[in-house]
């Protein structure tokens, strides 16, 4: 099994989990990163 986590350090939501087990792949998304909206939106 390996497990990857993008996003949610020093955030709140837009946090991604990758686990891939064998054959299988899943993606988790949590939501928008709400830092990455700020820069669009006010």
């Amino acid at each position: 099994m390996n497990l990857e986590i993008f996003g949610g350090l020093n955030e709140i939501g837009g946090n991604k989990i990758f686990i891939n087990i064998g054959d299988k792949k899943f993606l988790f998304d949590f939501g928008l990163s709400f830092s990455e909206n700020q820069k669009y939106f006010s």
